[in-house]
Order: C-alpha cells, then structure tokens, then sequence
C-alpha cells in the first residue's frame, strides 16, 4: 500500500519533480533536489518521508547517463546492511543517519573508500563473506 500511495504522490507532482532536476541540472548541484525530494511527506513508510533512497535514484539517473554530471558522492546508499558491512570493515559511517545531511556524509564517505562501486561492495560483503567461510 505504501508503493501505491507513493506512485500517486510522485505522479501528481511529477511536473514540480522534472522541474528540480532540470534545475540541478543547469546549476550542477543537486542539493536543492536532495532536499526538495526529501520533504515530501508519505513518499517513505506511511506517512514518512524519503531520504537514503533519494541517492538511489541520483545513482541511477548517472549510471543511464540521463543527468552526467550528478557526483558520485550523492549516489552512495548508506542502508543499514551497508552501514553493518562497514562497521565490520572499519569504516567510519555514522550508525545514525538522522538527516539528509549525515546521510550524504556517509554517502561521501562509501564513495571515497569505493568510487563508482559506490555502496555495492559493503552491500553485497555479508553475501561474499558466507560465501568464502564456506
């Protein structure tokens, strides 16, 4: 129900959404979309609003090569499997992502350790690591 209620919002303002990003675009600086997209109230669980998977979609829209110049910093997802894989490896991402400025820290932080990796590899290192123990 959460994914139907967050299509519905997103279509009812994708006009203002494509008018952000033409703008960071312009500007080369995708902060204002950061924070434009992440105070939008319901596009997270129930009435929540969306932030770690706010670089997710900036990760994309730079992999499809739709927007070029959006950073690597700003496309690193410091979800809680990477946050633990990383904890694991030493590398120090603040365990409490409260706001959408600690959450590009940490996003800063993966893509200085992994660069266009981005946060694949401590994401995927709880399934390589039982794979090799194995």
């Amino acid at each position: 129900s959460d994914i139907y209620r967050s299509t519905a919002i997103l279509a009812r303002i994708w006009k203002e959404i494509k008018e952000q990003l033409t703008v960071a675009n312009q500007n080369n600086n995708y902060l204002g979309f950061i924070n434009y997209l992440s105070n939008i109230e319901g596009l997270g669980a129930g009435s929540k609003k969306m932030r770690i998977k706010i670089l997710l979609i900036l990760r994309e829209l730079r992999c499809q090569g739709i927007f070029n110049n959006i950073p690597g910093e700003l496309c690193c997802v410091p979800d809680q499997r990477v946050i633990l894989a990383s904890q694991t490896l030493n590398i120090k991402i603040p365990k409490n992502l409260v706001n959408i400025n600690s959450i590009i820290s940490a996003s800063k932080i993966i893509y200085d350790c992994f660069g266009d990796l981005y946060d694949i590899p401590l994401f995927a290192y709880e399934d390589i690591n039982v794979k090799s123990r194995a």
